[in-house]
C-alpha cells in the first residue's frame, strides 16, 4: 500500500518543484485577480481596445473605412460614440456627489447589514489551510482504492488531484450554505417586523420595488419590513430556502460516514492479514523434536499466544475506530468552521457590497470625492487616448468626401468631455419628453374627469326637472307621434305628493343597463315613460357605474 502521508505530499512537492512553484504562482494570482476583479477588467477592456487588427479600435476603422460611415448632426461618428460609451458607465460609476457617501451608510443600515464586512485577509490562508487537511484526509482514505495498475508516482499524482477536487466541492458547498443562512436571517427578521406591526399589509412584500443606492431615501417613510425586502431577493412568498444548506448537510454526512466506513474495512482487511500471517507462523514453528514441551504445556502455550494476539489485535482495531471517529469528527469540525466564516462575512443586500466598498474605503465624503475626481481624470485620459487612436486611423481616407473632410478637421473639439455633454443633452432631452408625455396624460386624464362630471351634472339636472307632455308637431310626419306617458302610471311609479311633479333618479330607478333598445320599447308601459327617457336613464346608470355610483339600494319600483 503506497504511502499518503503529508511527507509524502512535501517529497513530491519537492521533487516536481518547477510545478509546485507554477501551481502556487498561479494560486497566488488567482486570489489577487479575485480581490480586483474590476480593475482586471477595466485593464483588459482598454488592452483589448488598442490590439492591433482585431481590436475594437481596429474594427470600427475598418467600419468607417468600408461602410463609409456617416456623421450625424453634432458631427459625432457612430464608431466615435460606440468608443466613448465604452468608457461612460464606468465614468458614471465614479461621478457621485457628496450625499452618495451617506447613501451607502443609509443603505447598508435600512438592510441591517452595518457593521458586517467582506472576508478578511486572512481568511483565504486559513481556508487554503483547511482544504489541505481535508485534502489530506481524503487521500488516506481513496488513496489505495485508486487504479492499482497504473504507476507508484501517477497514483500518488492522481489521489492527491481527487482529494483536492472533493475538499474543493466541500468548502464550495459550505461557502453557499453560510451565505444563504445569513439571507434566511433577513427574510425571517422582516417576516417578524411584519407579524408585529398592527396595521400591516394584507400580504408582505406585495407591490415592492428594488432600492439602489442612488434611490435609497425614497423609502424613509417605509416600514422596516419593506426596507429590509427592497434591498434583497426574495421569492414570491417571501419565505427562506434552505436547499444549499440541506445539500451541504447531506454533503458532509456522507461523506464523514463514508470516510469513517472505508478506514474500517481497510482495518478489517488489514487484521485478517495479520492473522493469516500469524497462523502461517505458527504452523511453520511447529515441529517433533523430543525437546518439546509435553501436549499439556504446549496448548496452554498456545493459547497463552492466541490470547496476547487477540488482545492486541482488539486493543488496535478499538484504537482504530476511535481515530477514524475523530478524523470523521475533525472533518465535520473544519467544514462548520467555513460555514460560519460564510455566515459571519459576506453580504445579501443587492448593493451592499458596493455601498460597503465606498464607505470602507473612505473616512469621509470628502475624501471619497476627491478619490472619484482622480478617477474620472484617468478615464478620460483612456478613453481621450483610443478616440484620438481611432480618429488617426480614419483621417488618411478621410480626405475622400466633403463631409470627412469636414470631420477630420473637426476632430480636435470631440473628445470625452464633448461626448459628456453630448449625453447630458440627450439625457435631458429624454427627461423633457417622457415629462411633457406625461403632462399630456395627466391632463387628458382630467379633461376626461370634467367632461366625466359635467355630464352626470347634465343628466341629473335634466332628470331633476319635472316630467311634461311633449309638445305635437304641427308638420306633417311620416312616424306617428310617440303616444305621451300617462301621468297617474308615472306619478303611480315614483310615488310622488299629492300635487308635485315626480322628479326621476336614475340613481334609484331599476337597473336598466342590460336592457336592449328593444326590450326598453316594452318596458315603456311598464314604467309610462317614452323610449328615449329610458334610454337617457340607462346612459346615466352607465356613467354613475364608472364611477361607483351605482347600482345604489332601489328606490323605484315597478
Amino acid at each position: 500500500m503506497q504511502d499518503f502521508s503529508l511527507s509524502s505530499m512535501l517529497a513530491l512537492m519537492v521533487a516536481n518543484r518547477l510545478a509546485t512553484a507554477s501551481l502556487i504562482f498561479l494560486f497566488v494570482a488567482i486570489v489577487i485577480a479575485a480581490l480586483n476583479w474590476d480593475k482586471v477588467c477595466y485593464f483588459v477592456r482598454r488592452a483589448w481596445h488598442s490590439t492591433p487588427l482585431i481590436g475594437t479600435v481596429a474594427r470600427l476603422a475598418r467600419q468607417v473605412k468600408n461602410d463609409h460611415d456617416e456623421v450625424n448632426t453634432n458631427g459625432w461618428r457612430s464608431g466615435e460614440i460606440s468608443l466613448c460609451e465604452e468608457y461612460y458607465n464606468r465614468y458614471k460609476s465614479v461621478d457621485k456627489d457628496p450625499s452618495y457617501f451617506a447613501k451607502c451608510e443609509d443603505y447598508l443600515s435600512k438592510v441591517c447589514e452595518k457593521g458586517r464586512r467582506t472576508n478578511p485577509a486572512w481568511v483565504v490562508p486559513l481556508m487554503a489551510a483547511l482544504l489541505v487537511l481535508e485534502a489530506v484526509g481524503f487521500a488516506y482514505v481513496i488513496g489505495p482504492f485508486v487504479n492499482r495498475e497504473i504507476s507508484a508516482n501517477n497514483l500518488q499524482y492522481l489521489t492527491w488531484s481527487v482529494a483536492s477536487f472533493l475538499a474543493l466541492i466541500s468548502g464550495f458547498f459550505a461557502h453557499i450554505a453560510g451565505h444563504q443562512i445569513h439571507h434566511n436571517s433577513l427574510i425571517k427578521k422582516a417576516r417578524h417586523w411584519w407579524r408585529g406591526t398592527a396595521d400591516r399589509d394584507s400580504q408582505i412584500g406585495k407591490d415592492i420595488v428594488q432600492i439602489s443606492i442612488d434611490n435609497s431615501r425614497d423609502d424613509n417613510d417605509a416600514t422596516g419590513y419593506n426596507k429590509i425586502l427592497a434591498r434583497i431577493k426574495t421569492n414570491e412568498t417571501v419565505t427562506a430556502k434552505y436547499h444549499w444548506i440541506a445539500i451541504f448537510a447531506i454533503t458532509i454526512v456522507i461523506v464523514a460516514i463514508a470516510a469513517f466506513w472505508v478506514r474500517t474495512e481497510q482495518l478489517n482487511a488489514l487484521e485478517t492479514e495479520w492473522v493469516a500471517g500469524y497462523q502461517v507462523n505458527q504452523s511453520l514453528n511447529t515441529s517433533n523434536s523430543p525437546f518439546d514441551l509435553p501436549a499439556a504445556s504446549a496448548d496452554v502455550e498456545k493459547q497463552s499466544k492466541e490470547k496476547t494476539f487477540d488482545d492486541k489485535l482488539g486493543a488496535e482495531h478499538r484504537a482504530s475506530l476511535v481515530t477514524f471517529a475523530v478524523l470523521s469528527v475533525v472533518y465535520v469540525a473544519i467544514q462548520f468552521i467555513a460555514l460560519w466564516l460564510s455566515m459571519v462575512y459576506g453580504f445579501a443586500g443587492l448593493a451592499s457590497r458596493e455601498a460597503y466598498d465606498m464607505t470602507s474605503k473612505f473616512k469621509t465624503a470628502d475624501e471619497m470625492i476627491r478619490w472619484m475626481a482622480r478617477q474620472r481624470l484617468a478615464i478620460r485620459g483612456h478613453a481621450d487616448h483610443k478616440l484620438r487612436m481611432l480618429q488617426r486611423k480614419v483621417a488618411g481616407f478621410d480626405m475622400a468626401s466633403d463631409i470627412g473632410h469636414r470631420s477630420t478637421t473637426t476632430a480636435h473639439t470631440r473628445d470625452f468631455d464633448a461626448f459628456l455633454k453630448l449625453r447630458a443633452q440627450q439625457v435631458e432631452a429624454e427627461r423633457l419628453a417622457e415629462k411633457a408625455v406625461e403632462d399630456q396624460r395627466t391632463i387628458a386624464a382630467h379633461r376626461a374627469k370634467l367632461e366625466l362630471q359635467q355630464q352626470l351634472a347634465n343628466l341629473d339636472a335634466e332628470y331633476s326637472a319635472p316630467v311634461t307632455a311633449p309638445i305635437a308637431d304641427p308638420q306633417p310626419s311620416t312616424t306617428p307621434p310617440t303616444p305621451a306617458p300617462d301621468a297617474q302610471a308615472l306619478a303611480s311609479a315614483q310615488q310622488p305628493a299629492p300635487g308635485e311633479p315626480a322628479p326621476i333618479k336614475p340613481g334609484q330607478f331599476d337597473d336598466l343597463r342590460e336592457l336592449s333598445d328593444e326590450e326598453l320599447d316594452l318596458m315603456t308601459d311598464e314604467y309610462g315613460l317614452n323610449v328615449e327617457q329610458l334610454k337617457r336613464i340607462r346612459a346615466t346608470q352607465v356613467a354613475m357605474a364608472k364611477t361607483g355610483k351605482f347600482p345604489a339600494p332601489k328606490g323605484v319600483s315597478a
